[in-house]
């Protein structure tokens, strides 16, 4: 249905065809936990021997070498941290990884069968987990420490079985074409 306005024609849509977003996920932020102590410890490590050294070569040799640590070990995990996260729509979710070379993946929540939560006890303690999330046959999708993971795991198969109408139309179609081209009596040998 179109409905016209003063700016030109807008189309109008109903609650089946618009896609809302219902979260954003990153990793639990204890993923940062390391490079913030390596950043604490650099800093310390750097203000103590820059008294110590005598030369002047001696003490930028020292804050390159710093400069690097914190580069490697602190930017770099932060910047990949930044670059994943996952998105939950109401009808599927998008995986994204990478700053620099982005990746992205799609998963529809009417291919999701089942959502599994995986936790180590530091992520039972954190009360994030792995969640392993399989869309049918053997095809499984792993998303690493995500937070409030039951509740995430809960709301996915929530999202799935509200989702599940446009799978058993699909079913359904199926079927009625397997009717129409073999016959019922040939369709039943081919579901034995």
């Amino acid at each position: 249905m179109i409905r016209r306005r003063e700016t030109g024609l807008i189309p109008v849509q109903d609650e089946q065809t618009v896609e809302q977003t219902v979260g954003m996920l990153r990793r639990h932020a204890r993923v940062l936990t390391g490079p913030f102590l390596v950043l604490a410890l650099t800093s310390a490590a750097l203000g103590f021997f820059d008294a110590q050294l005598p030369e002047a070569w001696m003490r930028l040799t020292l804050w390159v070498a710093g400069a690097i640590i914190v580069l490697a070990l602190v930017v770099v995990p932060l910047l990949a941290w930044l670059g994943g996260r996952v998105v939950v729509t109401t009808r599927r979710i998008v995986i994204y990884n990478g700053l620099v070379v982005r990746s992205r993946r799609e998963i529809l929540l009417a291919r999701v069968s089942d959502v599994t939560v995986r936790r180590t006890p530091l992520q039972a303690v954190m009360r994030s987990g792995n969640m392993l999330i399989s869309l049918g046959g053997e095809q499984t999708v792993r998303v690493r420490d995500i937070p409030r993971a039951d509740l995430v795991a809960a709301a996915l198969l929530q999202l799935a079985a509200s989702n599940e109408p446009v799978a058993l139309q699909r079913t359904r179609d199926k079927a009625e074409w397997a009717n129409d081209v073999f016959g019922v009596r040939e369709q039943r040998l081919l579901s034995a």
